[in-house]
């Protein structure tokens, strides 16, 4: 497996019923990735909220486990500082 970090700013663009909540990167608009609702801060999950996703962008290879894929993929949130 492949793995390379990633930092971005996103907004809110709407939440699914089923748990997920889609975020639109700031820098690639119209771009976007859901994300499990649950991951996101209470406080920052109103529509339109901005925060920063960290992760790993990963290319998976064939030997790779299903455990170790989805421990690779995880994110967390951070919010944004106001300059």
């Amino acid at each position: 497996m492949k793995k390379r970090p990633f930092r971005e700013s996103v907004r809110i663009e709407f939440h699914h019923s089923e748990g997920l909540t889609r975020v639109v990167y700031d820098r690639i608009p119209f771009s976007g990735v859901d994300i499990p609702t649950d991951i996101i801060p209470v406080h920052l999950r109103r529509i339109g909220s901005r925060f920063v996703i960290v992760g790993n962008s990963i290319t998976t290879e064939e030997a790779d486990g299903i455990d170790e894929i989805r421990a690779a993929i995880s994110v967390r949130i951070e919010e944004l500082i106001p300059e």
